[in-house]
């Protein structure tokens, strides 16, 4: 992560320019630093802060609710109607009280998105959530995979 040198401000490498380095903007750069730079993230892979009703995938439906996303990353090859697809949404807070508010925030984003993994993130580390094909219902693990894993994963 990219500090100003007062810290008042961090650079967004996805969207290319200072941001206010709120708490919450604090655990988005961090986590994009480490999707990036530990995890294989495609960085051109990688929307931050983009709105549901710019997802191409969803142009079709008439009434989407106007609903900001912290960070989507997509995959190639995970539908068979669209180059690029959601594969994972994550919501990001500045700390863990907020956590059984934000998973059921990134769930409800995810019933429209329709990525094939939903996260919360916060400063203690990360929950993925998925439905699990074994069990049919939702499953979580307490930590990211590298894209490559949820790529196999999304693809299995």
């Amino acid at each position: 992560m990219v500090l100003s040198s007062q810290s008042k401000q961090v650079y967004d490498p996805i969207r290319l320019k200072w941001i206010a380095a709120t708490p919450e903007e604090r655990v988005r750069q961090n986590l994009l630093h480490r999707m990036i730079h530990e995890l294989s993230f495609p960085r051109e892979l990688i929307s931050v802060e983009k709105s549901l009703r710019e997802m191409p995938h969803l142009a079709y439906l008439p009434s989407i609710p106007v609903r900001r996303l912290d960070i989507v990353c997509f995959g190639k090859g995970l539908h068979p109607s669209y180059a690029l697809y959601p594969l994972i949404v994550i919501e990001c807070k500045e700390d863990i009280v907020q956590k059984k508010e934000a998973m059921r925030q990134v769930m409800g984003y995810n019933h429209y998105l329709q990525a094939c993994f939903f996260a919360i993130a916060d400063p203690e580390g990360v929950l993925v959530g998925y439905h699990s094909s074994f069990s049919s219902e939702f499953a979580q693990i307490p930590f990211l995979p590298s894209y490559p894993e949820l790529i196999a994963a999304a693809r299995s």
